[in-house]
């Protein structure tokens, strides 16, 4: 069933279009102002098939409410009609510069609204039939590019060492045993990483919602943070949590373990593998009553700046050509952070770049 989101101040109209709508077979959500219909629009996890929006509402005007939906990249390609009771060659021109696929003007009839809404939607599935084809082919030429260094290598990797310890060929067996063990150990946990990251992303790509797919039980987060950080050299990293302690007696928060678990290793490996200089990339845990803050930073080569918004799959922000990740790390933070409830922030100061991650011990 097609959702459609009306906004509209005349209340009698409103009401009218539901009924209208929903008779026809549509799931129909009403907003009666503007800023309540941005609010909705960025719960992400609510998909919208079409906006119908009055121009003239007391609060923001349509036109603006039309910028905010072009400009995000999860609703610009939402078909948008606008209402108006003066469509004049100049409102239409102003609409349609702004991104705006059709107008009805008051009074219209039913016949007329059910047959731009149709139209709007068959151009719109046709869009993302051909969107979905060229983003398929963008995917599989990521895949063979990208493949090599996220999964074949850490694979031959282990085939490598167990077959070096299979040939019982080791001289000092217990110092080479153990480091060929770790050498497997991180090679096996950076494919389990790529593997949870593709298994998300693919979540993502087929509208499925995230927090449906949500475990949440008591996680101590100290405790997490250490077995992530397990998996890197102190040499790479420091750590300046305000308590290291992993007793059941610190904060244990209401959280999925697994992606939380995510949102800690991606922040962490891309600091390591971005940071540049002698000083080591910083990562911090504070915990109280009310919360926990995680703050992982690093420093950059070039004040290269970038915004939350900017945050898409396989964009980077980075000049380092000689690494070809997956491209949907930080991608993944800001949709885990969203279904998690957390707030994420991205600060820049000189050449550093500094990612901070907060939520309610209340979640």
């Amino acid at each position: 069933m097609k959702k459609i989101l009306i906004i509209e101040d005349e209340l009698l109209l409103l009401e009218t279009l539901k009924t209208m709508l929903e008779a026809a077979g549509f799931e129909v959500i009403t907003v009666s102002n503007g800023t309540e219909s941005l609010a909705l629009l960025k719960e992400i996890e609510i998909k919208i098939d079409i906006i119908i929006c009055d121009i003239n509402l007391p609060d923001i005007n349509g036109y603006d409410i039309l910028k905010s939906v072009r400009n995000d990249v999860h609703l610009y390609r939402i078909p948008f009609i606008f209402l108006t009771a003066f469509a004049d060659e100049k409102d239409i021109r102003t609409g349609m510069n702004l991104g705006a696929d059709d107008y009805l003007t008051k009074p219209f009839s039913r016949k007329d609204l059910l047959k731009t809404i149709d139209s709007r939607l068959k151009i719109s599935r046709d869009i993302n039939i051909k969107t979905e084809e060229a983003s398929n082919s963008k995917w599989l030429s990521i895949i063979n590019t990208n493949f090599r260094q996220e999964f074949y290598i850490p694979i031959n990797n282990i085939l490598n060492l167990t077959s070096i310890i299979n040939t019982n060929h080791l001289e000092d067996t217990h110092t080479e045993i153990s480091e060929l063990m770790t050498g497997i150990r991180d090679s096996s946990y950076r494919m389990y990483r790529n593997s949870r990251n593709l298994i998300t992303f693919a979540l993502i790509l087929t509208d499925q919602n995230l927090k449906s797919n949500l475990h949440i039980s008591s996680v101590n987060l100290y405790f997490t943070l250490k077995v992530v950080l397990n998996y890197y050299s102190t040499e790479n990293i420091q750590d300046r949590s305000t308590n290291k302690n992993t007793s059941d007696q610190l904060i244990r928060l209401k959280t999925d373990k697994y992606y939380i678990n995510d949102i800690f290793t991606e922040l962490i490996d891309n600091a390591i593998k971005f940071n540049v200089g002698d000083e080591k990339p910083v990562v911090m845990l504070r915990t109280s009553e009310r919360g926990f803050t995680f703050l992982v930073l690093n420093n950059v080569s070039t004040k290269n700046e970038f915004k939350l918004d900017e945050i898409a799959p396989f964009k980077k922000f980075h000049n380092d050509t000689s690494y070809t990740g997956l491209g949907i790390g930080l991608y993944l933070c800001t949709r885990l952070c969203s279904a998690l409830g957390y707030k994420i922030k991205i600060k820049h100061r000189n050449n550093q770049v500094v990612i901070i991650i907060s939520g309610s011990s209340t979640q």
